[in-house]
């Protein structure tokens, strides 16, 4: 059922086919999952540029999204570069970052008050790494699944029929 080239992006990309067939997807909180964090943030630099390059690639593939969600660091990104790269928008550039500073600052106090009060700097300095790490490589992969797509015709998944015995 997986696609077997997806390195990353996998479950969303089969969520989508399910959704596409008329499917629904059940989450359960009953269900564990255990994440284990990267050392540092190069490795979490890492990790989300492949999930960046991955929801690229569901996108290109599937030609749309359940939701805009995943595009949303690449749309930062791309807004910040321009901001900074434009003559004209290059004023705006300082209440952008600014605002996107006082976001991620309030949201570290938010996030930070069930880590500990001493997690704060740490966990602020973490956004940005995801965020722009995330954007990029949807961005890259944008660029890279347009020119060279991996695939075959996506599996289409049919809605299930059940017998009369079942």
């Amino acid at each position: 059922m997986y696609d077997p080239k997806a390195v990353v992006n996998e479950d969303a990309e089969l969520n989508q086919r399910i959704l596409e067939a008329g499917g629904k997807i059940y989450l359960s909180k009953e269900i564990i999952a255990y994440y284990y964090p990267r050392d540092s943030f190069r490795g979490l630099a890492k990790q989300y540029f492949k999930y960046g390059k991955g929801r690229a690639r569901t996108l290109v593939k599937h030609r749309t999204f359940p939701t805009p969600r995943p595009a949303i660091p690449f749309l930062m990104v791309a807004t910040g570069a321009l901001l900074l790269v434009v003559p004209p928008m290059q004023a705006l550039a300082p209440l952008y970052f600014s605002s996107y500073g006082l976001l991620t600052a309030v949201e570290a106090v938010r996030v930070g008050r069930k880590a500990g009060v001493a997690a704060i700097p740490a966990i602020w300095a973490i956004f940005p790494v995801l965020h722009v790490a995330h954007g990029v490589g949807f961005g890259t992969g944008l660029i890279h699944f347009l020119r060279h797509p991996d695939w075959a015709e996506p599996e289409r998944l049919a809605p299930r029929t059940t017998g009369a015995g079942e």
